[in-house]
């Protein structure tokens, strides 16, 4: 008996070990069970946010998409394919959008005969500044050039080069009030210009005027309105800030009756960058002398037209060739350019003599005799060496004398 009811104790012992391990799977079955539930609910959330996602993206792309068209997006679509030209934008891309701009000269000169003209957009504009004045207001206007992106630039000189160059003193006009301010300056200008017989038109051209101009100074906003009120004076002017329109105030962009022109270039701004207090290039405060090194060299160089290149590897020639060191005179050096026609005319020269100014490559002083001699600002060692790199002949022929 004893047996006998030992043998039902196992037995019950493994029914309650099997029902336990049914009610555990059981308990494993329903976690999965509810588990698979939240899954699925979750799942359902998700393709809803996903719609949701798809729908605000489609309308964000919609929206750039309309952006991109109306800011040159075609372009931009081909940004750091072109690597091996050193530009962010294609060559190609480049070429094409300066030809359309090369296109609106003749608006643009139509534009002036009724708005004063801001250039606006991405890229550097003094080359199509320069084409734009050597192609179309030369044969029509009088005008000035000047380079607001250099660090001593200054309005008051600027209107005092204007004065004198037009001789508004001597022609009647008032005297030049050299202890006013530069509001007198502007009206003395202005007032001299519509004095002048016979009438002419002038056109005030200013490269980057939003760099060194302090068009937040109220006093030269003054100036600037008071100049372009008069009929007789015109302005062109670019920029690159990208809130220049919030530059000028409402009184002066209804004065000067501003237009803003889209003319993006895609040029690289190495003019603007090497022209200024460049510390990438070791450039140095204006006081001091400037340290030019090979890689800026190269910039500058890079920069240059060949006839531009052409006229500063002859001054070289005539500087390493001059053994008293004092310089060579400016006519002495315009003589050997006009004789090998790298330039027709001292107005060609002069505007080399700008540029190579603005790059710090040359300085011009007068000697006691009252001649203008060049000079270069580059150190001889390391302008012999730049060239030799290029291989490139530092001796003048024998027959260049000069001295």
């Amino acid at each position: 008996m004893d047996n006998i009811s030992s043998a039902d104790d196992d037995d019950d012992g493994e029914e309650e070990i099997i029902v336990e391990e049914e009610e555990e799977k059981m308990k494993i079955a329903s976690k999965n069970f509810i588990c698979r539930k939240r899954g699925t609910s979750n799942n359902m959330l998700n393709k809803s946010e996903r719609q949701q996602q798809r729908k605000q993206a489609s309308s964000d792309n919609e929206q750039e998409a309309f952006f991109h068209e109306r800011f040159h997006g075609s372009a931009m679509k081909l940004l750091n394919t072109d690597d091996r030209s050193g530009q962010t934008v294609p060559r190609k891309v480049i070429e094409n959008t300066s030809k359309q701009l090369r296109n609106s000269f003749d608006t643009w000169l139509w534009y002036l005969c009724h708005f004063n003209l801001i250039l606006y957009g991405y890229g550097s504009k003094i080359a199509l500044m320069e084409q734009f004045c050597e192609e179309k207001l030369k044969n029509y206007y009088s005008y000035f050039v000047f380079r607001c992106y250099l660090p001593d630039f200054s309005l008051r000189h600027s209107l005092l080069t204007v004065f004198n160059s037009l001789h508004l003193g001597s022609r009647g006009a008032t005297a030049t009030p050299a202890a006013g301010g530069i509001v007198q300056l502007a009206k003395a200008v202005a007032e001299g210009v519509e004095k002048l017989h016979p009438q002419i038109d002038v056109v005030l051209v200013f490269h980057c005027i939003d760099r060194h101009l302090q068009l937040q100074s109220e006093t030269n906003q003054q100036a600037l309105a008071t100049i372009f009120t008069c009929k007789r004076f015109h302005l062109i002017a670019t920029t690159d800030h990208r809130r220049a329109s919030a530059l000028f105030d409402r009184s002066t962009v209804n004065a000067c009756n501003l237009l803003w022109i889209r003319a993006t270039t895609f040029e690289n701004y190495t003019r603007e960058i090497l022209a200024g207090e460049s510390k990438i290039f070791g450039f140095k405060k204006k006081k001091s002398k400037t340290n030019h090194t090979i890689s800026s060299l190269e910039s500058v160089w890079a920069s240059l037209t060949s006839k531009s290149c052409d006229s500063l590897l002859l001054l070289v020639k005539m500087v390493l060739a001059n053994k008293n060191g004092a310089g060579v005179q400016f006519w002495d050096w315009y003589r050997l350019c006009r004789r090998e026609f790298f330039v027709s005319s001292e107005q060609a020269l002069r505007q080399h003599v700008v540029e190579f100014r603005d790059h710090r490559i040359i300085t011009l002083k007068t000697n006691a005799e009252g001649d203008e001699m060049v000079q270069l600002e580059v150190e001889q060692q390391l302008i012999e060496k730049f060239f030799k790199d290029k291989k490139i002949d530092l001796h003048l022929p024998e027959d260049d004398d000069f001295n």
